[in-house]
């Protein structure tokens, strides 16, 4: 058996307008939130599952053996890309502790500490963990417009697998 991956692209931080700043990072643990459920599965049938954020992309993938990447790929996509905005504010309120709790470590990291300063100088806006009193006002009304905005349709989605089955299209 051969390898596989899909992979799910959106848009990254730089979309995020001004009173948004870590909310294309916030959105990426609440959509990864909706596949909570298949993490044992995942595990048991060797499936790697994560999901970065960067300026220019948001990136949600599994990867593993071909036979179980392609037994869980339809279910996959349909999560991120149905099922991933149908978040509730409770769960905002508790990812905003759980993003600042991250933020305060990377501050807490000499490298990442360096690391994130230097991205904020270099591309002139706050870093993907964005900025802190914005993490903490953002409203359920309006993270949920701005994942709106941009989550409407991925950039790509890509399925590999040596030569057996591949698609590379737009979903």
């Amino acid at each position: 058996h051969g390898l596989a991956s899909v992979n799910i692209i959106f848009e990254g931080s730089n979309m995020e307008q001004a009173g948004e700043f870590g909310c294309a990072h916030m959105l990426e643990h609440l959509v990864c939130k909706r596949l909570a459920h298949l993490e044992a599965d995942f595990a048991n049938e060797g499936i790697e599952f994560n999901a970065r954020t960067c300026p220019e992309t948001t990136h949600y993938y599994i990867r593993g053996l071909d036979k179980s990447v392609k037994k869980y790929a339809k279910e996959f996509i349909r999560l991120i890309t149905e099922e991933g905005l149908k978040f509730t504010p409770q769960e905002l309120e508790i990812e905003k502790e759980i993003i600042q709790q991250e933020w305060q470590d990377a501050d807490m990291e000499a490298e990442r500490n360096l690391f994130n300063r230097f991205f904020e100088q270099y591309y002139q806006t706050p870093r993907t963990l964005g900025n802190l009193q914005e993490i903490k006002n953002i409203s359920f009304q309006k993270i949920k417009a701005m994942a709106e905005r941009s989550y409407r349709k991925p950039i790509m989605c890509v399925i590999e697998q040596g030569s057996k089955w591949k698609v590379d299209n737009q979903i």
